[in-house]
């Protein structure tokens, strides 16, 4: 697993005892538009591949799966998807 493609969130919950498939939200970014093969690899590996151009791809996969698709190289940063909650101050 290539530990320099994961963010810090992700990264803790991977090494902090999360077993192989249990689920996990996150947010996927590429090197570049993936085609042919690159897109295959990412399709194989759980992550919905659309027809849209795009670089940036979300999905639960367990985590067995995000392990591997560290190793891919057409994956540039994987990060965990955070719950977003508003903000109660004023600006």
């Amino acid at each position: 697993m290539d530990l320099t493609k994961l963010d810090p969130g992700l990264l803790a919950e991977l090494t902090g005892g999360v077993g192989n498939e249990d689920l996990l939200r996150i947010f996927v970014r590429t090197r570049s538009i993936p085609t042919g093969g690159d897109a295959e690899a990412l399709a194989a590996a759980g992550v919905p591949v659309t027809g849209r151009a795009r670089t940036v791809f979300t999905a639960s996969l367990p985590a067995a799966r995000v392990r591997a698709l560290a190793d891919l190289p057409v994956v540039q940063h994987l990060s965990l998807s955070r719950r977003l909650h508003p903000s109660t101050s004023s600006p």
